[in-house]
């Protein structure tokens, strides 16, 4: 029993001479310089900005930047010493990829070092024994998530950001202060009503035929459209069961009596209209803005070899697309 405890002690004790003769930089030693920190910057989001409705998603709406001095802030003794940029948890926009929700549907936040880690981010020194803050040392983005609504982002809801350098000494707590507005660009689109009027059993011509008198034009109007946007887009929908998507050809509704027909929707110059397909208002000046028509026709159109009178009637949808 004597002998196994001796063994013991000189175990242990040729493992505290082994830590005993570490390197003095095996903890990395890092210190702030000047006794000034860790500092509190702060970025100031301000701003009001229009942003259509549909812009595409990544989309980078502002950019909040701050830019310290280039003074050295850390002295390490060893050259591979680790730093963090971290923050508070904070829930994720539904595209991921360091963005994260504000609280306004449609506009996230991401937050770059050095325009280009994505943050939170762990890295190390890179060879350098002394540390400058470069810049832009920090990045906020506005960027489109999705579908954008009106609202204001208030630097309250966003993260801020603390450095760390040596595991657990405190560069800097950068917080972002003020706001942005948001404002949704749009036109105004009023519901149509057409009145194909009374037809007869004549006017039919045959299957896979439009009747024969001329179809009935109107115009879908397209209000108070905002400058900015770099284009607009339509496309009509059918909310009854389509029979030939390349002719523009919808079923009728449930409250109609009528057999054999259909409805034929067609472009301002009488060609078939492409449903769920979208088309450019190509009318729309995005210098200045306005208000403008998209002139569309209706007819009615047979389906079966027997056409039966009765009301024929169907509905579809409008959708506008703002880029």
């Amino acid at each position: 029993m004597h002998a196994r405890v001796k063994n013991w002690r000189r175990c242990c004790l040729g493992l505290l001479l082994a830590l005993a003769m570490l390197p003095a930089w095996a903890g990395w030693n890092c210190q702030l310089i000047n006794g000034r920190y860790p500092m509190t910057p702060t970025i100031a989001l301000s701003g009001s900005y229009a942003v259509p409705r549909d812009m595409a998603v990544g989309s980078i709406i502002a950019t909040f930047e701050w830019n310290p001095s280039s003074n050295s802030v850390l002295n390490c003794g060893y050259n591979s010493a680790p730093v963090s940029w971290t923050f508070s948890p904070a829930p994720l926009a539904p595209v991921g990829n360091g963005i994260y929700q504000t609280g306004v549907p449609g506009i996230g936040v991401r937050i770059l070092h050095l325009d280009s880690d994505v943050l939170p981010y762990n890295g190390y020194l890179n060879g350098r024994t002394t540390y400058y803050l470069g810049s832009p040392q920090l990045t906020y983005q506005l960027i489109v998530t999705g579908p954008v609504s009106s609202g204001y982002v208030s630097a309250s809801n966003l993260p801020g950001v603390r450095m760390v350098a040596d595991t657990d000494l405190n560069v800097y707590n950068a917080l972002p202060t003020g706001g942005v507005t948001i404002t949704t660009q749009a036109c105004s689109t009023p519901n149509v009503s057409v009145n194909l009027g009374q037809r007869t059993l004549q006017d039919f011509i045959g299957i896979n035929q439009p009747m024969k008198p001329a179809a009935v034009g109107f115009n879908i109007a397209v209000n108070n459209c905002p400058s900015g946007m770099n284009a607009i887009q339509y496309q009509v929908d059918a909310t009854t069961q389509v029979l030939n998507y390349s002719a523009g050809v919808v079923a009728l509704d449930a409250s109609s009596s009528a057999g054999g027909v259909a409805i034929q929707l067609k472009d301002g110059n009488g060609y078939p209209l492409q449903l769920g397909t979208p088309y450019s208002l190509n009318s729309y000046q995005p210098w200045r803005g306005g208000s403008y028509t998209i002139p569309l026709q209706a007819t009615y159109y047979q389906t079966g070899s027997k056409v039966t009178g009765g009301k024929a009637n169907t509905s579809v949808t409008f959708t506008m697309v703002y880029q």
